[in-house]
């Protein structure tokens, strides 16, 4: 059953291309997101959250290793990988570009019923990232990696 890795890849493609009308199609409106330091509730704040690290790191690509599907349920290993060439935005103020590269394995479940994501969890080592960012000399203090997924959304969080 190819149908659940297929939507993999096109929730991935609409992320990275911004576009929003297909991720609301594929993503359940109360969807529940959880990642490293942080939890998203509902698209909305999923859009807020890959803006902003969009806007860091534009060239953001997606490489998938291996996926296993059964019934209701997607689990994916890849690689994340892009370049730190723009402004990451952060309630603390923004971040400028490093033009680091920086790649990262990353780990995903998802669940998914009636053709909708309902929940999806990362599990991640967000450690190559900041090291992308705290590279910049112009930083004045280091960034933990508990503040990685606060700094971005400036939303609700739930840190670890």
């Amino acid at each position: 059953m190819a149908g659940l890795i297929d939507m993999h890849k096109e929730l991935w493609s609409a992320l990275i291309r911004r576009d929003d009308e297909t991720v609301s199609r594929l993503v359940a409106s109360n969807c529940r997101i959880s990642l490293p330091g942080a939890r998203i509730k509902g698209i909305d704040e999923l859009h807020v959250y890959f803006d902003r690290y969009l806007q860091g790191f534009p060239d953001t690509q997606i490489r998938v290793a291996q996926a296993i599907e059964k019934d209701e349920i997607l689990a994916i290993r890849s690689t994340l990988f892009g370049t730190h060439r723009g402004f990451m935005k952060t309630p603390a103020g923004a971040i400028p570009p490093s033009d680091n590269p920086v790649e990262w394995e990353t780990m995903e479940w998802m669940t998914i019923r009636d053709g909708k994501i309902r929940e999806w969890r990362v599990y991640q080592d967000p450690t190559p990232f900041m090291q992308a960012l705290n590279s910049h000399q112009a930083k004045a203090k280091s960034i933990v990696p508990e503040q990685v997924a606060c700094m971005v959304m400036g939303i609700e969080v739930v840190v670890d």
